[in-house]
């Protein structure tokens, strides 16, 4: 029963996780696209969210931490990609 509670939460874990990442990375692409978004923006943005990420004192909830996860995720990936594109 434990196993089988566990082995949900990890699938809910990772199927949160991949859902915000790709609704993320959607709008990134869909911004830089557009133009709206160049690199640095998204660098700069990105080390805000690395700032966020440390800056947990009084600790988040689960669904707070697996959101700002998946947006570094985002972040990392869609500069990642615009560098080696250039």
């Amino acid at each position: 029963m434990f196993q089988e509670n566990t082995n949900n939460l990890q699938d809910w874990q990772d199927e949160t996780f991949q859902r915000c990442y790709e609704e993320e990375s959607a709008f990134l692409r869909r911004q830089v696209d557009n133009g709206k978004l160049s690199c640095s923006d998204l660098e700069a943005t990105l080390n805000s969210l690395y700032i966020s990420d440390d800056n947990n004192l009084e600790g988040r909830s689960l669904v707070m931490q697996l959101s700002l996860s998946a947006s570094i995720a985002a972040y990392e990936a869609v500069i990642a990609s615009l560098k080696e594109n250039r």
